[in-house]
């Protein structure tokens, strides 16, 4: 499923081979990008990293896009999947890697849109996203974004201090 989309300062198209580079794979690797990922407990090659971008490219269920700043510059990632048809719903997940780009709004921006263009172009109802519970900053981009917390999972994340819960959160489309 090929995705050109915009919004106020940012567009979002689908990934391909070309921007899987080593400033994207230097995201993945870095501890402060990804403290919230579960991709930190592996470490993936470049080669891999590309076969993940087609894999999600080929699947009928996930919609992988990357997020770009209006002057062309890779930012992030977001991530519509599992998409369930039938029950027209799915999970957004979101990654800002640029660091420079942190605190910007840009996050709530990017779940704004494609949450929306996910209720209007793919005719789903709900929108669900998880984090982890300390993941403020990702917590209050849901919440902008007009997210509502519906549960938490206890003990949920295991991380090197223990086990953390995780925030359960959905946008649901109005009738």
């Amino acid at each position: 499923m090929s995705v050109p989309l915009q919004s106020e300062r940012l567009y979002y198209r689908t990934l391909i081979e070309k921007d899987v580079d080593e400033h994207y794979h230097r995201w993945l690797q870095d501890p402060r990008i990804n403290q919230y990922l579960e991709v930190r407990h592996a470490t993936l090659s470049l080669s891999q990293l590309k076969e993940y971008v087609n894999r999600m490219n080929d699947a009928e269920n996930h919609l992988l896009l990357g997020i770009f700043l209006n002057s062309d510059r890779h930012i992030g990632n977001v991530k519509l999947g599992p998409i369930d048809w039938k029950n027209k719903r799915t999970m957004l997940g979101l990654l800002i890697g640029d660091c420079l780009s942190w605190n910007q709004g840009y996050a709530t921006e990017a779940i704004r849109t494609v949450s929306h263009w996910a209720f209007q172009q793919l005719h789903l109802r709900r929108v669900g996203a998880g984090c982890y519970a300390s993941n403020i900053g990702s917590s209050k981009a849901f919440a902008k974004a007009g997210f509502r917390e519906e549960g938490r999972l206890k003990s949920y994340w295991a991380t090197e201090q223990g086990y953390e819960d995780s925030l359960m959160m959905a946008l649901v489309k109005e009738d």
